[in-house]
């Protein structure tokens, strides 16, 4: 196709407990704004979001898995294909970060087992009461490195684009052309 550029496509992931933020922090990245009020997801809600890496355009089909547990046996089906994911947790809430263990290793079943994982500790604007020790235990359960974890805040904006920007490089760099889908655009 004459004068076409290629979109490659990839398939992103985000995890965590029921109202730790991951409708708001997709909301935030993909429309510049949190919702106001609390949204809860019924299975999955996905979202399509055109972005740019080192120059390269590529789409994101954005994955929002619900965190209830009455969704646990369809979340499997919803992980199949991805390639890369956000894992949230609460910085509010301390059981949220234990959850953690369970969701990547639920995620890693359905997957290439070394998907790549940025976690996210969401609400730092509010008083935290999850503690820097407790964030590196859990890292180090789940081979996350440190460098792939970053506080963010849906309300304030605070490192949500660096997130989507994080995970997206390490996609394309994991993923390339190999595993991504090529799409012409005009």
């Amino acid at each position: 196709m004459a004068g076409a550029r290629f979109l490659q496509s990839f398939k992103l992931t985000i995890i965590g407990d029921p109202a730790v933020g991951k409708t708001s922090l997709i909301s935030k990245f993909t429309k510049g704004f949190a919702p106001n009020k609390y949204l809860i997801t019924i299975g999955v809600h996905i979202t399509t979001y055109q972005t740019e890496v080192n120059t390269k355009k590529i789409n994101l089909s954005i994955f929002d898995i619900a965190g209830q547990s009455k969704y646990h046996l369809a979340r499997k089906q919803f992980f199949s294909g991805s390639n890369g994911a956000l894992a949230l947790f609460d910085l509010t809430s301390p059981q949220s970060l234990e959850s953690l263990n369970t969701w990547i290793n639920e995620l890693r079943e359905s997957n290439d087992p070394n998907i790549p994982v940025i976690v996210l500790g969401n609400k730092s604007d509010l008083k935290q009461k999850v503690d820097l020790d407790d964030i590196n235990k859990v890292l180090a359960e789940i081979n996350v490195s440190q460098d792939r974890f970053l506080k963010t805040s849906a309300l304030d904006g605070s490192n949500v684009k660096k997130a989507f920007q994080q995970i997206s490089s390490v996609i394309m760099g994991q993923y390339g052309s190999v595993n991504g889908k090529k799409k012409s655009i005009e």
